[in-house]
């Protein structure tokens, strides 16, 4: 790839199923600034597909040299889908690589930030924890931090693993609980191959990603709660322009009612 300060020689890794309501974003969020992307559909029905393939050709015009490989398959079961990711590693020539599902959308800073460690983290370095923003009712509101259980590195809250080394991961376990394992260990509990971020992506994983509204990967149930509005500029650039709805009073009453249980609760 050419000589470019604004793009990085990372692969992206992205395994979708009927998400086309944000798709679109989650790419645009981040493959005009990386060197390779793969891309698999397992199936969609919705139109996961069409909108994916015209935000290709929107890339490429962006980023001319990016390398894109997709492909459009179908799979039998859930558990195929750890074989998919050992498959994407294998594609891959890059020294690092990227996960992104459908449902994650950086902000241009958060993600540089995240990027530029590939050119700065010793070797023994094989994964970065990052930080996540979940979005609850509508793209404008996220879980405060006492919501986030996931413990990595020590810490304990809204955390991911999306960046991580080139290296002789084996993929164990059925989605959505498959872990890259190295040196017959998760990669998630071996501390002193990780390094951490303070970098976060939005994540709309409990919202509705597909105009069917069923059949998503990893579809989330629905959480209740009023939230935190995030600020007027982070929601990443690429949304911005998009009216997104605002949640329902129905929804507005629901989270009322479980904020005060969960408080509640807690006073016991």
């Amino acid at each position: 790839m050419k000589n470019n300060m604004n793009t990085f020689d990372v692969t992206v890794h992205v395994i979708v199923k009927n998400e086309d309501q944000f798709v679109a974003y989650a790419l645009k969020s981040v493959l005009p600034f990386v060197s390779h992307a793969i891309i698999y559909d397992t199936g969609s029905t919705d139109d996961t597909v069409v909108i994916i393939e015209r935000q290709l050709i929107s890339i490429k015009k962006e980023n001319p040299d990016i390398d894109i490989i997709f492909d459009k398959l179908s799979i039998k079961d859930k558990s195929e889908i750890k074989e998919l990711r050992q498959r994407q590693l294998e594609q891959t020539r890059t020294d690092w690589f990227l996960l992104l599902d459908g449902d994650e959308v950086w902000p241009q800073k958060q993600l540089f930030k995240l990027l530029q460690l590939t050119k700065e983290l010793s070797t023994n370095k094989l994964a970065v924890v990052n930080q996540t923003r979940n979005c609850v009712g509508d793209v404008w509101h996220i879980l405060p931090p006492n919501f986030g259980k996931y413990q990595l590195l020590g810490k304990k809250g809204h955390l991911n693993i999306r960046l991580m080394r080139r290296v002789n991961f084996q993929l164990q376990g059925v989605y959505p609980n498959e872990s890259y394992f190295f040196q017959n260990q998760p990669i998630n509990i071996q501390d002193k191959y990780l390094a951490y971020c303070d970098a976060w992506y939005l994540h709309l994983s409990h919202l509705i990603r597909s105009s069917q509204k069923k059949h998503v990967l990893g579809r989330r149930k629905t959480i209740y709660s009023r939230g935190i509005k995030i600020a007027d500029g982070d929601l990443p650039k690429v949304m911005r322009s998009k009216n997104f709805p605002q949640r329902s009073f129905y929804y507005e009453i629901m989270a009322t009612i479980y904020d005060l249980i969960r408080k509640f609760n807690e006073g016991i």
